[in-house]
């Protein structure tokens, strides 16, 4: 299949979506360090990833 290249690809937009991600990423770490919901995300991913009892 044939994709065509977004608008992004040749860097034209770059500036802009810098500063959504940035924006973004700043919002997720705000809500992770509420402590709540970081031992939640940990909790979480360590019931899915349980320790191999042999290693």
């Amino acid at each position: 299949m044939h994709y065509e290249k977004l608008p992004q690809d040749n860097g034209e937009m770059n500036g802009t979506i810098n500063e959504e991600y940035r924006e973004y990423i700043g919002r997720l770490l705000l809500m992770i360090s509420n402590d709540r919901l970081l031992k939640r995300i940990v909790y979480s991913i360590a019931a899915a990833y349980p320790k191999q009892e042999n290693e």
